[in-house]
């Protein structure tokens, strides 16, 4: 059981969509989960993932993926130099990074919106 409060609050978001209890009330998601929610959010927002879909060139992917840590890291909770990028499918990116409230887990769908 952790002793440190919630620090950061935000409303589930789910395929784009609120996600929404029984009951039809948005569900709350709290600290890390709300970073990586920010993180996720932040990097469709960018634009850098959908350049990559059907990107074959490995500099170009070296060069977003350069582009991105520097964007993740811009976020104050995240930990500078922590940040580490992985395409284990080749629709998926997968991003970790350290915040004080420990690691993070980002899965970046690679679809045109």
């Amino acid at each position: 059981m952790s002793t440190q409060a919630e620090q950061w609050h935000d409303i589930l978001i789910t395929d784009r969509d609120l996600a929404l209890d029984v009951a039809g009330i948005p569900q709350q998601v709290t600290d890390r989960g709300t970073i990586a929610q920010d993180i996720k959010h932040m990097l469709m927002d960018t634009g850098l993932v959908v350049q990559l879909v059907g990107e074959r060139s490995a500099s170009q992917w070296q060069l977003a993926f350069n582009q991105i840590e520097l964007q993740v890291e811009e976020d104050r909770r995240i930990i500078p130099g922590t940040v580490v990028i992985h395409r284990p499918e080749h629709n998926i990116l997968y991003l970790t990074a350290d915040t004080e409230l420990g690691p993070v887990d980002v899965y970046i769908p690679m679809e045109r919106p």
